[in-house]
Order: C-alpha cells, then structure tokens, then sequence
C-alpha cells in the first residue's frame, strides 16, 4: 500500500476549508489529475454522501466512486474511493490552530 502524506496551508478559517475539500465536487477544482466531479445524491454532507470523478491514471481517465464513511465536521473526513482496479481511502483533517488542511491519501493498487 502506498501512502502519501500532505500539508495544505489555507488562507482561510478552518471551517471553509474543511468544507470545500470534505465536499468531493469540488475536487476537480483543486486536483489536477480529477477531470471532472460531481455528488450523486442529496442532503446535507455526511456519512454515505457519494461521489463519481474521473480521475487521470496512466494516460487514461477513469471513472472513479467515493462515499464519506467518517465526518466530524471540521475537523475529519475519510473517504473510500473504488474503480478502475483501484481502492482508496482519503482522510483530510482540519487543523484549527494553524489554518492547515492536512490531507493523508491511502492508496492500495
């Protein structure tokens, strides 16, 4: 399994930025390798909140599913993504004393 760790610096309140990037349609906006994103049910965001993104693999895009499995607002989110001949696990955790987005990416291929 390979791991990827980031630290993300947000000019912004805690709050904003966990929503932005809890909320997978917007992921396009912010990850060059997502061409295209959208939530496929309705609601208020949380636990079972799904996703489709296609996602830039290899040279080709692929069609990818995520579904929240962890929201505690605004400080995690886990998301499970599947497709393609691949499952991830996203865990993006708000750190409110710094201003930090921190974003750990599980990846198994």
């Amino acid at each position: 399994m390979t791991r990827i760790h980031e630290r993300i610096s947000a000019g912004l309140p805690v709050e904003a930025a966990f929503d932005y990037i809890a909320d997978f349609a917007t992921n396009a906006e912010w990850d060059p390798n997502t061409t295209a994103a959208r939530r496929l049910d309705e609601g208020p965001l949380g636990v079972g909140t799904h996703y489709e993104l296609h996602v830039r693999m290899g040279g080709r895009t692929a069609p990818m599913t995520y579904r929240i499995t962890e929201y505690d607002r605004p400080n995690r989110v886990v998301l499970v993504g599947e497709g393609s001949g691949v499952s991830e696990s996203m865990a993006n955790v708000g750190v409110p004393l710094f201003t930090v987005c921190a974003v750990v990416v599980l990846v198994a291929l």
